[in-house]
């Protein structure tokens, strides 16, 4: 079994085995200690990743830096820039560096904005919905202790209905973020929710730089847009093989 993480985003990845129970797998591999579960297929490169309650998930900007990693160690890959499919489509990948090992990930987004105001438990928020590959509600925090003990009742709302991470954003001298993950809970990094914060955050003026860092429990993500469109940068690391 071989474990990976991406700012402490935890995987366990395996090449891709038609006779397994996809989902059942999952939830006995990652046994409530890792994130999430990717499977690799190959001709064309592609990551199947299932969350660690067995269900499936379309992208993982944390998870495909530990897939290229995976496939840069078992020799799949040899090149530095590759495509890879995902749920949400073909994403292009660039390694930068092998030690430390770091990939640049060309993001699929879908640029509209939905703005949506909610209220939990006498506490109003605005949340900012957009896909990233999947989709995110980012929310802008006064009071993120407060934000956080209302993440789960978040999601669960009508408005999400367990189906869009939730993105807890707090603005000093850093852009600190804290995702509550579809079928993860809260996770130490979130790489589609840092692009999520990025274009969230250019769009309503709050930055103008075309890239910054994003502090995250495990670390720092970079986010950013260039002539190619968005993208991240970040990390991946071999725990166990």
């Amino acid at each position: 079994m071989k474990i990976y993480h991406g700012l402490g985003n935890t995987f366990v990845i395996e090449d891709y085995n038609q006779k397994y129970d996809k989902p059942e797998m999952a939830i006995k591999m990652c046994n409530n200690e890792y994130d999430g579960l990717i499977l690799v297929k190959t001709k064309p490169l592609e990551m199947i990743i299932y969350n660690k309650d067995g269900s499936l998930a379309k992208m993982c900007g944390n998870g495909i830096r530990c897939f290229i990693e995976y496939c840069y160690d078992k020799k799949i890959i040899t090149k530095l820039t590759n495509l890879v499919l995902t749920g949400s489509g073909f994403v292009n990948t660039v390694i930068l560096s092998t030690n430390p090992f770091f990939v640049k990930v060309g993001m699929k987004t879908d640029s509209k904005i939905t703005i949506k105001p909610i209220t939990i438990n006498q506490n109003k928020y605005i949340a900012n919905v957009i896909n990233t590959g999947v989709n995110h509600a980012v929310i802008i925090c006064d009071d993120l202790n407060k934000a956080l003990s209302d993440a789960k009742d978040i999601y669960e709302c009508s408005n999400f209905n367990k189906e869009v991470n939730i993105d807890f954003v707090k603005i000093t001298k850093d852009i600190y973020l804290k995702t509550y993950e579809r079928g993860v809970g809260f996770t130490k990094a979130c790489g589609t929710g840092a692009l999520a914060t990025y274009l969230v955050l250019k769009e309503n003026n709050i930055i103008v730089d075309n890239e910054i860092n994003i502090l995250v429990d495990g670390g720092i993500i970079k986010a950013g847009v260039d002539k190619n469109g968005p993208y991240i940068i970040g990390p991946s690391e071999l725990i166990k093989w």
